[in-house]
């Protein structure tokens, strides 16, 4: 056990906990705010959201010790000891439904309001500008030897994030969510898979939120977002920029840990952690690996995703195949 000291919604205390308990258990337990709530306790439902220096905080993987000389706020400290506009926002719009995860909601949304959602056209233009000088490698061969460690790689850039963008997504994997008459035979065949809008008594999938703002803000959105599994696959273009046509994904791997909202800007980039080749087996010939640690992150500095991939590269080894 250690002295842990914490700045909590404006005020100074001193805990005794181990280094590695999370920031959850001494707000809940040792400060007794209950503000922030736990759920899954894996960073991924929000409901123990904090905001720890500006930024949005999952408390519930976040270690009491790396927190001290920070400013911890929860819902409680939002408002300076009087009801936040965000909290009257979602009494007088009748928010909550449950209410249980309300407060990561709020707490999410304060610091997303205080970032810039509109860029400015000198802005687009070093979007614009980033698309056009996106680095490619193609036919000019990298090879393993000249790979280093810590090595980063080129950024790619998304977005922002339209709904354009998204409806392209769902085109490209297939059709997602029956339409019209197939609807209509969904809906009898699953009745209670069915949203039906409150202000146009429409039904439709309730999936549908990715790209309709109603539905969006109904499970507690605060705009439409994108399949979370879209950033995996731009994950692999950067990949595949980076290693040229000689060079093949091995493995990719990854997870999506914030949601990616209608204009969000995501840069994706990464770095080499490991090289190693492999010995020949099975009639398999021996590789060239690198593994490498990706991440995507957006214009609030939030890193919405990240993961691990192997790429293998040819060798200027002439006794090793590719």
């Amino acid at each position: 056990m250690a002295k842990i000291a914490l700045n909590v919604d404006g005020k100074s205390h001193t805990i005794e906990a181990d280094n590695d308990m999370p920031l959850l258990y001494a707000l809940r337990d040792d400060l007794g705010l209950r503000n922030p709530k736990f759920g899954c306790g894996l960073a991924q439902c929000g409901a123990c959201t904090v905001i720890i220096d500006g930024v949005a905080v999952r408390s519930c993987v976040t270690p009491v010790d790396s927190v001290q000389n920070t400013k911890i706020t929860t819902l409680a400290g939002l408002g300076g000891g009087k009801a936040h506009a965000l909290q009257e926002a979602f009494i007088a719009e009748q928010v909550p439904q449950c209410g249980f995860c309300i407060s990561g909601v709020i707490m999410a949304a304060s610091v997303l309001l205080k970032k810039n959602s509109n860029p400015t056209d000198a802005e687009i233009d070093a979007i614009a500008d980033g698309y056009r000088n996106e680095f490619r490698r193609g036919n000019d061969s990298l090879y393993w030897e000249d790979v280093g460690l810590g090595d980063t790689l080129p950024v790619v850039q998304k977005g922002p994030l339209t709904l354009v963008d998204i409806v392209g997504f769902y085109s490209g994997r297939r059709t997602v969510y029956n339409v019209m008459k197939l609807a209509f035979a969904d809906r009898d065949k699953h009745p209670s898979n069915v949203y039906y809008s409150p202000t146009r008594n429409i039904p439709m999938h309730p999936a549908a939120g990715h790209f309709d703002v109603e539905i969006a803000h109904e499970i507690g959105m605060p705009a439409a977002y994108d399949q979370g599994w879209q950033r995996i696959g731009w994950a692999g273009h950067m990949l595949t920029n980076w290693c040229g046509d000689s060079g093949f994904v091995r493995r990719l791997d990854g997870r999506v840990t914030k949601p990616n909202l209608i204009g969000d800007l995501t840069k994706l980039t990464g770095e080499v952690v490991a090289k190693r080749k492999t010995e020949a087996l099975s009639g398999m010939p021996a590789e060239s690996l690198i593994d490498i640690r990706w991440w995507g992150e957006n214009q609030r500095g939030e890193r919405n995703c990240n993961g691990e991939a192997t790429v293998r590269l040819p060798s200027r080894d002439i006794n090793q195949r590719c």
